[in-house]
């Protein structure tokens, strides 16, 4: 019964990516931002799966939303400097100015 209980917490926290996706999703289609809900599900992410989360989220995100999610993990000072695995460079990534904007106001 324990594993059933365990297995179905870890299915919803895996959901958390889903989500993710579809509210990147919703900014780049509608404009419509909801940063406090993207920043709930990354920082649950975070405590869950530690630094190995950031792998996870530019595994499973689009990159099309690359630059939407680099721009939420500077915010919170979790994007490295590099991943190599994705060839990914922070330097050659274009934040989201709107969306750093709206952060800073938090």
């Amino acid at each position: 019964m324990l594993n059933v209980i365990v297995l179905k917490n870890l299915i919803d926290d895996l959901k958390r990516f889903v989500y993710l996706k579809k509210l990147f999703s919703r900014w780049q289609d509608n404009l419509e931002l909801k940063e406090d809900l993207i920043l709930n599900h990354l920082i649950i992410l975070y405590n869950l799966f530690g630094d190995q989360a950031t792998n996870m989220l530019f595994f499973k995100i689009d990159p099309q939303h690359w630059d939407f999610l680099a721009t939420f993990l500077v915010f919170l000072g979790r994007m490295p400097d590099e991943l190599p695995q994705y060839g990914i460079k922070l330097s050659d990534m274009e934040l989201d100015s709107y969306i750093m904007c709206i952060l800073r106001e938090i």
